[in-house]
């Protein structure tokens, strides 16, 4: 299911975009990274924690190696498993809602898509909390809570385009990134509407 651009009256526009969580990679890929960061960074801090202890640095480096290894593959594990069961609990799919004006775009989780995520969130929250964790819990109050996004054009400073994915990278001061898909037949309109109400005219491809 894809809703072309409709414009709705007083330069506002508004579509349906459906993301196929299974062939399309873009979450995949996100939550990769997240994960990677949080390998990298634990895998530092225990370096230099050995370094700063004294360790032989080739004794050292090897049992880090080691450690940073068998991590990063329980984290891989760990990403894959619960993509897997994300997208079968999501049915496959991921449905979007946006909409547009001259101030701005908003991303919005559908009524259905919401709730869905809501469950989700609540049980991580409920996960994070049986174990103690606070990061998990974090993750999963606001999962639990955010069902839309908003970024002003004129708080964009980076556009990135993939045209293979549909996508739309916009990234707005501090660390906040939104992501905008569209038809193919509506991606060059959706695309030089926001080039030109942004700061950054330009969309590295």
């Amino acid at each position: 299911m894809e809703h072309r651009v409709t414009d709705i009256g007083s330069k506002r526009y508004r579509w349906v975009y459906q993301l196929r969580l299974f062939k399309n990679p873009v979450f995949f890929l996100l939550v990769f990274k997240i994960f990677f960061c949080i390998w990298l960074v634990i895998s530092l801090f225990v370096l230099s924690l050995d370094l700063i202890e004294g360790c032989p640095p080739l004794k050292s480096l090897e049992g880090t190696l080691l450690f940073m290894l068998l991590m990063g593959l329980i984290l891989l594990l760990l990403l894959i498993v619960s993509y897997l069961l994300y997208g079968i609990i999501m049915g496959g799919r991921y449905t979007i809602l946006f909409e547009m004006d001259e101030k701005g775009i908003a991303h919005i989780q559908v009524p259905k898509e919401a709730k869905k995520v809501e469950k989700l969130g609540l049980a991580t929250f409920l996960a994070g909390l049986l174990t103690g964790n606070p990061t998990v819990m974090g993750a999963g109050l606001l999962s639990a809570h955010k069902q839309a996004s908003y970024t002003k054009f004129s708080a964009i400073n980076k556009i990135r385009v993939n045209r293979k994915r549909q996508q739309i990278k916009i990234r707005s001061s501090g660390l906040f990134h939104n992501q905008v898909f569209t038809h193919p037949d509506d991606f060059d309109f959706v695309l030089d509407f926001i080039r030109s109400h942004s700061s950054d005219k330009k969309a590295s491809e």
